[in-house]
Parts: structure tokens; sequence; C-alpha cells
């Protein structure tokens, strides 16, 4: 009953804050902030249809018909405004708002390169190029349409980013060949934890009513605190409607190897001073067909998510009130299922859960809120994640019990932003996260827990032109308790364990503008990471592989440093990117098995070295000036990482290389806008492999993709079909390929070709 008064009071809270706060908004011109002008293009024609969006104040609009823009009521402050129009170069500009009107005109250039839009992650809004550290993003369009089954594998397009999988259902993003709590999740600014410390849980979000993803990739410690060590996932929700209009839609999505359909609609509005919308979207997947038309079975996976939010934009200030709801089941695949062969004889079709299977529900209720004070900012975010994950076993391992676990966290971050001396800008900030983690299920294999985590940290800005540095320090005190379950050397045994750690992190970067398009960044950043509950309480069977698993309660803090250097250069019809990185880790945890059989299982336990990964990327794209229909876009990433006995880590992923090819144009007469996309993935081979682990051979990919706006209609749709040649291949991050079972001979391909068919439908605008 705790449990669920602490969420409903929560939420009437922040309803009355938020009620309470509103009011009629005064008009009066020495009362309003406003911004309008007008939009034109290199030749001094108007242009409609520009989006005009400030990511800060979460307040946009379009151009009319004449090309010109208004937006009344923004509080006064200083940030940043993007200009975007598709074919043109995204314009961001920075601009200080007072009382009265701002005219700000703008003239764009024809780019047929997508330049980069503002990246909301840092305390700060800035362009990518103008970032010490590399940030990438991929917004929604491109999760939708690329062909992906899920969130997780469309991130996979940026370079450095991979999947470890277990079928297409259950997946976990890999930054710079980490991965779990060495990844943190961002929605909302609220830290996302759905138990994904184990390899087979999956992250398991969709990407309904996203924006796009913003990807850190390096140690973030200094601003996100602990798990942010490899890298940050920051989810950002889709835009509110323009002012005084409300519009609604409708996206699907067909995949032809899974029998998949995943659909969303949604609907928002409002007016200067109010934004609402809600999103209701859901997947129902069937077991994915391998590159020789084998069913892998239990790969199936459905659920469900609901978005809601409402916001007020004020002159002194700006709220946001968010509640998220999910619920997704996920079959897993286990050694006995791997070893049937009459398994893949089942229905086509099955989707209900019979085998084992992951049930994980959350509901997320976050509130952000922004006081502007003069030129300063007071930044208050808080929230609430209630996150449950069962895990149902198989009718024939039902003896072992099945898992039940609830983790609720609180979290409440304030940060001050000062305003602009001289060139700098400080940020200062306080933030508080409590985590209890209780077990209801006959079978447990991590303990209950209590954690807490405060922290302070201060970071400071410079723009020194053509010199930008940024820089930090942060303090943390990070406490965990487990509580002792079952009998002191008995099999399954937990003892107490109470740990604080006193971390301290920090960064400082650079950016070097050359010249207007091209910049040279240095950062150096730490992190850290308490232990887990896993690897410091694990007494337990795992379901998938059927190992033991063994913590060890002595475990200390892991900690990195990681230095990066890169390169950018942007032009309307040629972009390039290219940054190396070195991390070396002390303490880190890895799981690696024994010799030790416990009834019959064969025992893994967590073990600590030190350790260092060493890597890059490089990304291009080109698009002739005289053949602006053609657009050549080429990555390159890899990485080598290393114990401290000079053995490789394991679950690295292999280096990898991709080439695409675009010719935008009418398709025919039966697309409008339309494009053909030619593109190949080539993953090398990977013999660099942990004592454990087996060589992993090669592949290329082909794929291909066609899409553009249906005539007489407002329809936007895909056609995209991966894997076209139906290569048969098993990546070394496949959690489920040969070898995986203890077994060289016993394992499962991955997926086989899959056309796409995907829409975005408006309904009203």
């Amino acid at each position: 009953m705790f449990r669920i008064r602490i969420p409903i009071l929560l939420l009437i809270t922040l309803l009355f804050l938020i009620n309470k706060s509103y009011s009629a908004p005064d008009l009066s011109p020495e009362k309003t902030a406003g911004l309008s002008g007008a939009v034109t293009n290199e030749n001094g024609n108007t242009m409609p249809q520009v989006a005009v969006f400030i990511p800060e104040l979460k307040v946009g609009t379009y151009t009319d018909s004449v090309g010109f823009y208004k937006l009344n009521l923004l509080p006064n402050g200083k940030y940043q405004i993007e200009f975007l129009r598709v074919g043109y170069k995204t314009v961001v500009r920075t601009i200080s708002m007072k009382s009265g009107y701002t005219q700000l005109n703008i003239q764009m250039e024809v780019s047929p390169i997508e330049s980069n839009a503002i990246i909301v992650t840092a305390p700060y809004a800035a362009t990518p190029e103008n970032m010490p550290y590399a940030v990438d993003y991929i917004s929604r369009e491109e999760m939708q349409f690329s062909g992906a089954t899920t969130l997780t594998e469309a991130i996979t397009h940026v370079p450095g980013v991979s999947q470890l999988s277990t079928g297409v259902g259950i997946t976990k993003p890999v930054i710079r060949g980490l991965h779990g709590n060495r990844i943190l999740t961002i929605i909302e600014g609220f830290r996302f934890d759905n138990q994904q410390w184990q390899d087979e849980h999956g992250l398991g979000l969709s990407d309904t009513g996203i924006r796009d993803v913003e990807i850190i990739k390096g140690p973030a410690s200094l601003l996100y605190g602990s798990d942010a060590m490899s890298g940050v996932l920051n989810l950002v929700d889709e835009k509110p409607a323009p002012v005084d209009k409300t519009v609604s839609d409708l996206n699907m999505r067909i995949d032809s190897n899974t029998l998949g359909l995943n659909a969303d609609a949604g609907i928002k509005g409002g007016s200067e001073s109010f934004h609402w919308k809600a999103r209701l979207g859901g997947d129902s997947h069937a077991d994915y067909i391998d590159g020789e038309d084998e069913r892998v079975p239990n790969t199936r996976f459905n659920g469900f998510n609901l978005k809601t939010n409402a916001g007020i934009v004020r002159k002194n200030l700006v709220s946001n009130l968010n509640y998220h709801f999910s619920f997704y089941q996920f079959g897993v695949v286990e050694q006995n299922e791997a070893k049937k062969k009459d398994g893949k004889e089942e229905e086509r079709f099955g989707r209900e859960m019979e085998e084992a299977y992951h049930q994980v529900n959350y509901h997320l209720i976050t509130t952000q809120n922004t006081l502007f004070v003069g030129a300063s900012q007071i930044k208050v975010d808080a929230g609430a994640h209630l996150n449950n994950r069962q895990e149902q076993e198989g009718p024939e391992e039902q003896e072992l019990g099945n898992l039940n676990m609830q983790l609720n966290t609180y979290s409440v971050n304030t940060r001050y932003v000062s305003p602009t001396f001289g060139n700098s800008q400080l940020s200062t900030g306080v933030q508080a996260n409590i985590q209890a983690n209780t077990n209801s299920g006959s079978r447990v294999i991590i303990p209950d827990a209590n954690i807490s985590e405060v922290a302070a940290y201060g970071f400071l800005r410079h723009e020194l032109s053509p010199l930008v540095i940024e820089e930090g320090i942060r303090f943390n005190n990070y406490h965990i308790k487990t509580e002792e379950r079952g009998i002191p050397d008995s099999m399954g045994y937990m003892p107490v364990i109470e740990e604080t750690y006193h971390p301290l992190t920090g960064s400082v970067g650079i950016v070097y503008n050359l010249t207007r398009n091209f910049q040279f960044k240095a950062n150096f950043a730490m992190g850290y990471r308490a232990p887990n509950l896993a690897e410091l309480a694990s007494n337990g069977l795992h379901e998938g592989t059927l190992n033991y698993e063994i913590g060890n309660s002595d475990f200390k803090n892991e900690k990195n440093r990681e230095a990066d250097l890169g390169v950018h250069y942007g032009s309307s019809f040629f972009s390039f990117d290219a940054s190396v990185f070195r991390n070396d880790f002390d303490h880190y945890i890895f799981l690696s098995p024994t010799d030790e059989y416990i009834k019959g299982y064969r025992v893994y336990r967590f073990l600590q070295s030190d350790a260092v990964l060493r890597g890059g990327e490089v990304s291009l794209t080109w698009s002739p000036p005289t053949l602006r229909w053609l657009e050549l876009h080429s990555t390159f990433s890899g990485l080598v990482g290393k114990l401290s006995n000079d053995s490789y880590l394991p679950l690295m992923p292999a280096n990898k290389m991709t080439h695409e090819l675009t010719f935008n144009n009418d398709i025919w007469h039966i697309l409008k806008k339309g494009f053909v996309k030619m593109g190949t993935v080539t993953v090398f081979q990977q013999n660099n492999v942990a004592a454990a682990e087996l060589n992993t051979p090669g592949y290329t990919l082909v794929n291909l993709e066609v899409g553009g706006n249906i005539p007489g209609s407002r329809v936007y749709g895909t056609l995209t079909c991966t894997n076209l040649l139906g290569k048969v291949y098993y990546d070394h991050l496949s959690r489920i390929k040969p070898g995986s079972f203890n077994d060289p001979n016993v394992g499962f391909n991955n997926i086989g070709r899959n056309i796409t068919l995907a829409f975005h439908i408006p309904l009203h605008n």
C-alpha cells in the first residue's frame, strides 16, 4: 500500500503546483516578450512551412504563407532558437529576450545534407559541432523508416553504437564497447532504470512519441552521476503543436519477417501559454525467421505505451508535467529451446507467451520546471519511476520458480544557470536519487536493497572566439544497503551488504574553430559506477543459458578516464567527422565462467580487473553541388578492449563499416519528393575474444529503401528491405548465436530478410 500511495500523492502534488502557478497571462506590451520575423531563401524569396522551435522552452510554430513567424509570451532570458526545413541547412541563433518584441529575420541556404539541430542533453543548448565531447543524434523519422524492429536497433546506425541482443525483441545498446549499467538513459531529464543490469534484460523502450535520441559517447558522470561511464542516451520527447493549433497523426509499420505490427496515434494542441499532448502505441511480433527460413523459437514480443504531457509558458516560468506507462512481454530463448529439434514446427503466427518470458511494466511521472529570475535560470526537475520486472519460467523449468522485482526510483535535480559574465556562464546543481528494490517472487537472484545518491557539481563554459572551453567538477555520496536472505553457507545465501562510495569526477574540454565550418575538439572526462546488486550479491540460477551466477560483496567501485580527440567539417554539400578515444578503467567488473558446478549448473563469477578500451569513429557525407539529387554517406567504427593481463574483454563489438547511396527525386510520378537508398553494412570478423568466447565470422548485409509522399495526400510512406539477399549470419553480440549455450553446434542465426512498410499519416492539421 505504501508503494502505491507515494506516486499518487506525488502526482496530486505536481498537478496542484501547476494549477496553482497557472493564471490568465498579462498581455500588456510592457509585460510581454515576443519574437517575430521573416524567413527567406538565398534568392530573397519567402519560405513558408519553416519550423521555428526553442527546445529549452518547448515552444514552436511554423512560418505562414509569406514566410512570417511570431511567438508571444516568451520568458525573459537567453536561449537558442532553430529554423528547420527539409532540403535546407538548419539555422541556429542565440537570442536574449526582454520585455517587448524582438525582430529576427533569417536567410536559409539550400543543403542536401541534413545539418545538426540543437542538442539539449547538456546543461546548455548547442549544436554538436560546438560541444567538445563526441555527441550524435538520430531522429524519429530515421528510426521509424529505417526498417529497424526496435529503438535500440535503430540507433546502431550511429557509428560507435551497437546492440547486445537476445533475439530481436530483447536488445540493449552498446556504446564504444560498453553496455548495461555503464550507459545512462535519460527520459524528460529523468534517469531511467528498468533493471537492465543483466545481459538478458533489454532496455525495453519504444520510439513512440520520441522526437530524437541524443547520444553522448564517453563519460558523462559530471552532469548525470553514476552509470554514465560510456555514454548517455537522451530520449527527447516530440515537439508540441504549433501555437493555436490542434494536430493529430497516425504512424504504422508492418514487418514481414516477424509478421509484426507497430502503430501509434497522437493528438496535441494548445495556445501560447498552455500546451498538451497524448500518444498511444504498441507492438506485436511473432518469432523471427533466420536466413535459412528457420523459425527461431520464443523470440516473439508485444506490448503497448501511453504518453501524456501538459505544460505552461509564462513570463517567468516554463513548467511541464509528463506521465508515461509501458507494458511489454518478451519471449526468452532458453538453452533447452536451443537444443530442441522439433520446436521449429510450432505455429508460425503464434504470439502467446507459452515458454519462458519477461514481463516489464513501468509508470514514469516527471515534472520539469524553469524559473527565469532576471538573466538567471533556476531549474527544478523531479520524478518517480515505478518499474516491475517479472520473469516467468517455461513449463520445463517451473520448479526453479518465477522472479518478481519491483524497483522504485525517486529523483530531484536542481540547477542554477547564471547570467553570462564576460564570455562565461556558470551552471551549478544538486541531485538526489533514491532507489528501493523489493522481491516478491518465489525465486530471488538479487536481494532487497535501498540505494541513495546525493551529489553537487559545478560547470563552467567559456566562449572566447574562436575558442570554447568547458570544465567542471562533481562530488558524490553513494550509499547501498542490502537485506540478508537465506541461511549462511547455504545455496542462494545473500549476506547484508552496506557500502558508501565518495567518488570525485570532473571533465575539461575545448573546441577550436579553425574556420566557420571546421572545428577541432579535445575532451578529458572521468566517470564512475558503484557495483550493481547482481555484481555484489547475486547468488542464483539465471534463465536462458541456465548459468549459476555469484557476485562479490568486496568489489570496489569502477572508475574510468577517457581522452577524446575529434575534428568536424561541415558545409552545405560535404561533412566529415572523426574521433579517437582511449578509455582507462580501474576495477572493471565482468562475468567469467569457472570450473565449478552447483546442482549440475555451471558457475559464473563476477571478477574485477583494470582494463583499457581504444578506438574511434569516422563519418562522411557528400552531395556533389552539380548533382544535388545524389548523396553518399559512409561510416567506420572500431575498438579493442583488453584487461590488465593483456587478455581481451568479453562482448566487444567487431569493427563495422557502412555505405549508403541515396537518389533524391520523384519516383515514376508515384512518390513526390521521393528517394531511393541503397546501403551495405559490413561487420568484420571478430578474433579479439575473451577466453570463454569463440571467434565470430564477418558478414555484409545489403539494404534497400524507397520512400516519399503519396501524390494527392499528405501521407508519407517508405518500403524498406533489410538483409535484401537473405544473408545467413550471426553477430558476435548475439546472446543466442552458435556457441552461446556452451556448445559450438547449438545456437541460432540472426534475422533473415525483412520487408518493412511504414506510413506517417497526418489526420488533422
